[in-house]
């Protein structure tokens, strides 16, 4: 406990992190045309990163470059058009890496994910395989071709896995999600044990206002996307596995690390069981609209 209240301070103090991973140095983020991903874009420009932004849609993934441009005009940006769910078919990531040829990469930001909820006899077979496929694959291959050339590299290197609090215990009608953010938790610890010389941290944060949470209300346990990348670059070098912002890490220690087992097992399936409608109705709701703006 002393441990760790002396790491959450020295993470307090400012940090040049273009110095430490290099200046003029590339940060590769996937996911990056909203939410989590675009405030790391944002953030990382900000700091001096140039950014190459990964996602499947062109005309968000311009409007994100265009934003970190304006944060910090002095900066690069690429933009990599990707669909996920196409992460399984053979070559997909060669023309990714085509891409990425010649650029001092310092940085990879796991982000691209998408959620599912409610009854798991009830989502599809596509649902669920591409909820595996796209919160998996990407990250084990693009991080797989990446460390070597990290390991070259004369300044530390950083990965960051975007896990979630679903990744701390079971958390039924969000089972696949919840499975798969483990996956990304005990990858990324692993990888941090393996390769100490890189600065690996699997994020695990509470609620972050993007289109995955429908735009959820700010609150103590919901931050903005910017909130959210700011509490992980904090603790980047410090921890390998985090909440990242204080108020994450605060709602995570007293719901979670806390209570028994016994205790959140007997309280969660009702809990949950609400949060999975909830999702279910925010879907519907988003898919009416979208359909309407088309028709």
């Amino acid at each position: 406990m002393f441990v760790r209240a002396l790491r959450f301070l020295y993470a307090l103090i400012p940090r040049d992190l273009a110095a430490r991973y290099g200046k003029n140095s590339w940060a590769v983020i996937t996911g990056a045309s909203g939410g989590i991903g675009r405030g790391f874009s944002e953030e990382l420009g900000r700091k001096g990163f140039n950014i190459v932004l990964i996602s499947e849609n062109q005309k968000d993934l311009t409007s994100a470059a265009e934003s970190v441009r304006k944060i910090n005009p002095n900066v690069q940006t690429k933009i990599i058009v990707a669909d996920f769910s196409n992460a399984a078919l053979p070559g997909f990531f060669d023309p990714i890496m085509k891409e990425l040829e010649g650029l001092d990469i310092s940085m990879l930001i796991n982000n691209v994910g998408i959620a599912g909820g409610g009854p798991f006899h009830e989502e599809s077979e596509q649902e669920v395989r591409n909820i595996a496929i796209i919160n998996t694959l990407p990250e084990v291959i693009l991080t797989r071709k990446l460390i070597p050339r990290f390991l070259e590299r004369k300044n530390r290197s950083g990965i960051v896995f975007l896990a979630s609090i679903m990744g701390t215990r079971p958390f039924p009608f969000f089972t696949m999600y919840s499975a798969t953010k483990v996956f990304s938790d005990f990858l990324a610890r692993a990888l941090a044990e393996e390769y100490p010389q890189l600065d690996i941290v699997s994020l695990r944060p509470v609620y972050v206002s993007t289109a995955m949470t429908f735009q959820k209300e700010l609150s103590f346990k919901t931050l903005s996307p910017t909130e959210c990348a700011l509490g992980l670059l904090a603790k980047l070098g410090h921890e390998t596995s985090t909440a990242g912002h204080w108020r994450h890490a605060l709602y995570t220690w007293s719901t979670l690390t806390i209570l028994p087992d016994w205790f959140f097992k007997a309280t969660s399936r009702k809990a949950c069981e609400k949060i999975g409608q909830n999702f279910l109705k925010g879907k519907e709701k988003l898919e009416a609209k979208l359909k309407a703006k088309t028709e």
